[in-house]
């Protein structure tokens, strides 16, 4: 059996708006960089747009561009000084046109310095075990 729901009022006993809870990981720093942002379509084509970086965080950062890209899809991301992977995960209307949250993906150096220390743990664990 469900409860009733006693929502916050204001003293004329007018509901009242709770505040959204932060959920990120990181605090955000708000900047403007033009970004050139790649993507494979359905069909195979490679498509590129005009964006920018409207704010940087330690896992990722948010841009706003004319193209829509749907949460989840990868992106290239490419600044004058690198390329990143990223996947959208947070997608919204912005005053441009659209706001992207973009979540930066490993690069394969990362992964494969990560599958080196993992096999050195898996190794030193195993002359442990074997050890005893």
């Amino acid at each position: 059996m469900s409860r009733p729901v006693n929502l916050p009022t204001d003293k004329h006993g007018d509901s009242v708006e709770l505040p959204q809870v932060e959920q990120r990981r990181h605090r955000r720093i708000p900047t403007s960089l033009n970004v050139q942002v790649a993507w494979i379509d359905a069909f195979g084509f490679e498509n590129a747009a005009a964006a920018v970086v409207k704010d940087i965080s330690a896992g990722g950062f948010g841009i706003e561009s004319g193209q829509s890209r749907p949460v989840g899809s990868r992106l290239t991301v490419t600044t004058q000084a690198n390329a990143m992977r990223c996947v959208v995960r947070h997608l919204r209307t912005g005053r441009d046109g659209f706001y992207l949250g973009l979540e930066i993906l490993p690069s394969v150096d990362e992964i494969a310095k990560t599958k080196e220390s993992l096999e050195s743990l898996r190794t030193a664990l195993s002359r442990d075990t074997v050890d005893e």
